[in-house]
């Protein structure tokens, strides 16, 4: 128990809610540590939450939580509703759901995580696999329509966008990362989620396809790496004026960490439990020093951990 009060103390201040709205059912009994607990996760964000869970649960056994994979605006709803306390996503609440939640009296507390980025993926086909950011946004514009366009060798044929769905965080920070209020085209296409993202462009040679990089960046996840082997990441060189311009990067480690891959983005956490129960713990254990481990362990960058920036040169 002493162990256990030293791992959580120091993060209690970061999540302890001043909320005075009443819990659910399910946390009513929840401690920290203990308890059943309903939470919304950005389904972007499934290979590393799966991870974080699988840790926690193991170390406090009994704890049991019940998570849903959803798009990121479905899991800000559920936030709003009060259907769960905790949600794990890529963007802040805005000002208008802070003053939501204060009609109800609850206050949310948001907690910087990890960063990931948002990998472009293309079918294993295609070998035109280095995009600058303009190009990038010509093709989200529909201003260059086909692969020829790009490279006059091509055989890929038109160029497919596909996305996991509308109200998902990767189509929302695609949309503000490249100023395009309204990302919209006949050649645009929702699979559902994130693996059917990576088999739509595994199965079309023309796909250009949009996935959280957390989906291909840990090298000690077979599942990952059987997605690796179906899709070729594309390289993105940064805006022109911009810090890594003319360097074509992948969503690495290390590039995201200095944030100069150009479709680099911050995971938080959002808890408004009302009193320090089964979500502040969780919350507490990703800020912590076990879960910003997990996170570095797969590939991420977490927010409270230095990283240590090698060069090596030939």
């Amino acid at each position: 128990m002493k162990g256990l009060l030293i791992f959580l103390l120091p993060f209690f201040g970061l999540f302890i809610s001043c909320n005075s709205g009443s819990s659910s059912n399910d946390d009513k009994l929840s401690t920290p540590t203990t308890g059943n607990v309903k939470i919304a996760v950005d389904e972007t964000l499934k290979p590393i939450l799966d991870s974080q869970i699988v840790v926690f649960e193991s170390d406090y056994q009994k704890a049991k939580i019940t998570k849903s994979y959803i798009p990121e605006g479905n899991a800000i709803n559920l936030l709003l509703k009060d259907s769960v306390q905790l949600a794990i996503i890529c963007r802040e609440l805005t000002e208008q759901e802070k003053a939501f939640l204060k009609t109800k009296d609850y206050k949310a507390i948001t907690t910087e995580s990890a960063r990931d980025g948002i990998a472009l993926i293309v079918n294993p086909s295609n070998h035109d696999t280095l995009l600058s950011f303009e190009k990038v946004i010509s093709i989200l514009k529909g201003e260059i329509k086909t692969w020829n366009q790009i490279n006059n060798n091509s055989k890929s044929g038109k160029i497919q966008l596909v996305f996991d769905h509308a109200m998902s965080s990767t189509f929302r920070f695609i949309s503000e990362k490249t100023n395009i209020p309204d990302l919209s085209g006949e050649n645009i296409y929702a699979a559902g989620d994130n693996q059917k993202v990576i088999e739509y462009v595994s199965k079309n040679k023309g796909a250009l396809g949009f996935i959280g990089s957390n989906w291909v960046s840990d090298k000690d996840d077979s599942t990952a790496m059987s997605f690796i082997k179906q899709v070729n990441i594309v390289g993105i060189s940064p805006a022109k004026g911009t810090k890594g311009e003319g360097e074509f990067l992948q969503p690495y480690q290390a590039y995201i960490a200095q944030k100069i891959y150009p479709f680099t983005r911050t995971i938080y956490t959002v808890c408004t439990e009302p009193r320090a129960g089964l979500a502040t713990g969780f919350a507490a254990f990703l800020a912590g020093n076990k879960g910003q481990r997990i996170y570095l362990k797969s590939g991420l960058v977490p927010a409270k951990m230095p990283i240590r920036l090698i060069r090596v040169s030939k």
